[in-house]
């Protein structure tokens, strides 16, 4: 299973058209739950409610000091961590105002999609979009080229 978790919801459309047609299309190689909780004034506060919301799962926070990694790589990561070893994998996005330090120190994992800035809601469909690819680029469909 892999769970996102978001703070805030997508208020753009064709942005949220792309992430709920992404979700969909990942729900057919792998159960995929998108959770929208409500942001916050105090990280602090966010934090906590991200806390209580995950356990023992395989932690991946993106952050922009996070690491750098190739689709195929990242690939790789779902393919162990999920697929061969049966962990639950997490993924959790930041609001504009970040993440807490708690949630960051939770992370077994910290990600950057990429060194460019993108916004929160924008980062949302993109890393939809990169899971989608990994499950193709493991299935060897031809959506990676």
């Amino acid at each position: 299973m892999i769970k996102i978790i978001v703070l805030g919801k997508t208020k753009e459309k064709y942005l949220k058209s792309g992430i709920d047609d992404f979700i969909n299309r990942i729900n057919h190689f792998h159960k995929i739950e998108y959770v929208v909780l409500k942001d916050r004034e105090n990280i602090n506060e966010e934090g906590k409610e991200i806390l209580e919301r995950i356990d023992d799962e395989f932690v991946i926070v993106l952050d922009v000091f996070g690491k750098d990694c190739s689709s195929r790589l990242f690939a790789e990561l779902i393919k162990k961590e999920c697929i061969e070893e049966g962990k639950k994998l997490v993924f959790i996005l930041g609001s504009e105002t970040g993440l807490s330090e708690d949630v960051k120190k939770k992370a077994n994992l910290l990600l950057s999609l990429s060194k460019m800035t993108f916004t929160h809601e924008m980062a949302r469909l993109i890393l939809l979009e990169q899971i989608y690819r990994a499950f193709n680029i493991i299935k060897g469909t031809g959506y990676h080229k």
